[in-house]
């Protein structure tokens, strides 16, 4: 009886290691990167502010290539960060990254709402000064708070 349990157990403790390592190859393709570059918040926050600027002056022609330049800045940045990365994230996100992802989406729907207060309150000149520095700081603080929620992961899937 005693050689049948210890024969149960290893098969349990074999098919949970199975487990343990799906959930890791799972969770590389958010986890095993290279550092995000230094110029990555002050990028969002340029970009941000000329996307205030872009909606709140231009018009007709001007509107259309203005908005053709900021989405040609983004597929720039999409493109950088897939040959950054060498992937893009896949797969179930590990629960220590939930926090941080949700706390960018919050942030960046407050970011809009200041800015579309201030483009009609006060400028177009102040909101897209507050939403650069708003903006910037968002993904500062994102990529400061992913960096350690994914050491946490990390450690857990060791």
């Amino acid at each position: 009886m005693e050689t049948s349990r210890t024969h149960d157990d290893r098969e349990r403790d074999a098919v949970l290691e199975q487990l343990h390592a799906i959930e890791r190859a799972q969770a590389a393709t958010w986890l095993d990167h290279p550092a995000t570059p230094w110029w990555w918040a002050p990028y969002f926050a340029v970009w941000s502010a000329a996307l205030v600027l872009s909606v709140g002056y231009l018009s007709g022609w001007g509107s259309a290539l203005g908005n053709l330049a900021l989405v040609a800045a983004s597929a720039f940045l999409i493109g950088y960060q897939r040959r950054h990365r060498g992937t893009w994230p896949t797969g179930d996100v590990p629960h220590e990254l939930h926090r941080p992802l949700w706390m960018l989406l919050v942030g960046a729907v407050v970011v809009m709402a200041a800015a579309t207060a201030l483009g009609f309150l006060v400028s177009v000149w102040a909101s897209a000064a507050v939403t650069g520095v708003l903006a910037g700081l968002l993904v500062w603080r994102y990529e400061r708070d992913y960096v350690r929620a994914a050491e946490r992961a990390r450690r857990r899937l060791a």
